[in-house]
């Protein structure tokens, strides 16, 4: 779902699907989401159709960034997010690009917010339209082999477990809160169903004048 982030996890492997889904959210939404991640690109490590399709990590450029991103996103790219890649990007002392490092004061900010609870507040008074790739999980999973499906469907089962709990506790909220669920579609629902997407918002924006 768009807009949602949070914390890296110390805990181990497995550890948190070891230890169920917690009451409280933010301590498993975000550093599964985190956990399974890396998972994805370690089994994917060795097999050679995701090797060639993430291509080499050796240097940053436009065609890598943009393989990895659509290994991860569905495959889902354009021209907007190619502008994007070169706003996060610069050239560095050695004549290569880098990601542009942000201020100390974004991170000073961002862990300040963070311990104060405001990046986890479910509770929303104002109309809000939200959209969940409901399925991404699954559907990220399926470009492995069936022994690596095995290893990472745990993982991909409790995200979306936790997910689902999330969504419930802003959809509590009232009906001024509308949940858009959508299959088969990445983190830029707006990129790979732009007509659906573009439908649904014009008709919050005429529901909420």
């Amino acid at each position: 779902m768009n807009g949602l982030a949070g914390r890296r996890t110390r805990r181990g492997r497995f550890g948190l699907l070891r230890r169920g889904l917690p009451g409280v959210l933010h301590e498993i939404v975000h550093p599964l989401l985190h956990l399974f991640r890396s998972q994805i690109f370690l089994v994917g490590g060795d097999r050679p159709e995701v090797t060639s399709q993430i291509g080499s990590t050796s240097g940053l450029s436009l065609a890598s960034h943009r393989r990895t991103f659509q290994a991860w996103e569905l495959g889902a790219w354009s021209a907007a997010l190619e502008h994007d890649f070169h706003e996060q990007t610069e050239v560095g002392a050695n004549g290569g690009l880098r990601y542009r490092q942000r201020p100390p004061e974004w991170r000073k900010a961002f862990v300040e917010d963070m311990q104060a609870g405001r990046y986890f507040e479910t509770a929303i008074s104002h109309p809000a339209l939200l959209f969940v790739a409901e399925d991404l999980d699954f559907e990220r999973i399926r470009q492995f082999s069936r022994d690596q499906q095995r290893e990472l469907r745990p993982m991909a089962e409790a995200v979306v477990k936790a997910r689902r709990i999330q969504i419930e506790s802003y959809q509590k909220n009232g009906p001024h809160v509308r949940v858009v669920r959508m299959q088969k579609t990445s983190h830029y629902p707006f990129v790979d169903r732009t007509r659906e997407v573009a439908t649904q918002m014009r008709d919050f924006l005429r529901s909420s004048d």
